[in-house]
């Protein structure tokens, strides 16, 4: 058991102190204040972060385009679209969406619809926040447009700051070293991940608690138990990597968290299951 966490420990360590410094370049930056009519909404002044575009949502769900970037300038594969956003009255959620068009009809697409941080949608009421939106693309290649739009499912006000396209090296790395040039699977695979890797961990944790129960099967419950806590380090570690190739959250989260329960639970079932089986063992040699 403890050959596992130590391996985890050295992983995660190692990717700590390995990976260099950030080298992002900012591409482009769209100020509304320079930029021509917008092609929604109008321009407003703002005390805070100068001239920002105001956007009014509709009674029914909407999905407007308001910026569209042609011939992006970028020479690496991942980059990100950042910005500040601030918004009122939002009914329901909202949804800032960026989506990459390649010349080949490819495209690639990523949206404010995750749980919370940079990449959360939009909803209620809200001062400046930041948001982040990543996308991996062909290496080697760049878009021939690159679109933001506006998703609305009902009334309120959003306003966003000046918009910056940045293209990021992961972590540091040149860009040939990026190994992702798609995800590794979507959102929907997400789900499928869950479920599968839940019922078998607990599958196995219930013929783990079966054969401590009838004090049959040393060995082969206490296997598993190391198999799983081997197998939640190859996940977390997995983890790891994923980020390391700036996988979206869709591909680590479920890792992260398949990971952790399946290292963390048979450590706590590890010294009740083995204390079982000795009990048993001396009862039947009869001390």
């Amino acid at each position: 058991m403890k050959w596992g966490a130590a391996a985890f420990g050295v992983a995660v360590l190692t990717f700590l102190v390995a990976t260099p410094a950030s080298a992002d370049r900012v591409v482009l930056i769209h100020d509304w204040e320079d930029a021509s009519a917008p092609m929604f909404g109008r321009i407003a002044p703002d005390d805070e972060r100068g001239a920002a575009l105001l956007l009014v949502g509709e009674e029914m769900r909407s999905d407007r385009v308001i910026l569209r970037i042609a011939a992006p300038q970028l020479n690496r594969a991942v980059f990100s679209v950042r910005g500040h956003v601030r918004y009122s009255s939002v009914e329901d959620e909202a949804f800032i969406e960026v989506r990459a068009v390649y010349a080949d009809g490819f495209t690639l697409d990523a949206r404010t619809d995750h749980p919370q941080g940079l990449g959360a949608p939009l909803t209620g009421d809200s001062e400046w926040r930041p948001f982040e939106l990543t996308l991996s693309g062909h290496e080697g290649e760049r878009p021939e447009r690159i679109e933001i739009r506006l998703i609305m499912e009902g009334r309120g006000g959003v306003v966003f700051s000046a918009i910056r396209i940045v293209e990021l090296s992961a972590r540091g790395l040149p860009a040939r070293r990026l190994a992702a040039r798609r995800p590794w699977w979507n959102e929907h695979r997400t789900k499928e991940i869950f479920i599968i890797a839940g019922l078998s961990i607990s599958a196995l944790l219930f013929f783990v608690v079966l054969l401590a129960i009838i004090a049959r099967g040393r060995g082969a419950a206490l296997g598993i138990l190391n198999l799983l806590v081997f197998g939640g380090a190859a996940g977390l570690i997995g983890a790891v990597v994923s980020l390391y190739f700036a996988q979206p959250w869709a591909v680590w989260f479920p890792m992260v968290m398949c990971g952790l329960a399946s290292f963390l639970i048979p450590l706590i079932f590890y010294a009740p299951v083995a204390k079982r089986f000795d009990r048993a063992m001396s009862k039947r040699a009869g001390f």
